[in-house]
């Protein structure tokens, strides 16, 4: 297994092929920590999504009085806050699964709160995305 264009993704020059030895140091890193996790498809896929939406909506006007903020909380979780004018939403969505797992989304006044703990940010995203697909925002 060969690291292209000579790049790790920590962004150190690799001057060579990864070795076996290489590649169970990082499945270990990985294990250990999760500080080397393979991004999902689902995951780039929002997050692109989330740049183009934006870019999108920057006319020379709407970025200098809109926009969207991912902050973090101190209990602790995410707070995503975007301006999405007028979205249709079912019903607001608020699930408690644990202390850690939880989320709670919904859309007031042209803009969407989302809340969720530590590791339900990709979740609150993709509500963002479900909603404004669904009103073809």
């Amino acid at each position: 297994m060969s690291i292209p264009n000579g790049q790790s993704s920590l962004g150190a020059k690799i001057t060579r092929p990864a070795t076996k030895s290489d590649i169970r140091t990082a499945r270990e890193l990985a294990r250990r920590g999760g500080l080397l996790r393979q991004e999902t498809a689902m995951e780039r896929d929002t997050l692109t999504w989330l740049q183009q939406w934006y870019r999108s909506r920057c006319d020379g006007q709407w970025e200098h009085q809109s926009g969207i903020r991912v902050e973090t909380l101190d209990n602790p979780g995410w707070s995503v806050v975007a301006d999405v004018g007028h979205v249709e939403v079912p019903a607001p969505v608020s699930e408690e699964r644990s202390d850690d797992d939880w989320v709670r989304c919904d859309v007031k006044d042209g803009r969407f709160h989302g809340y969720g703990g530590p590791g339900n940010l990709q979740e609150i995203l993709e509500i963002l995305r479900a909603w404004i697909r669904t009103s073809n925002g």
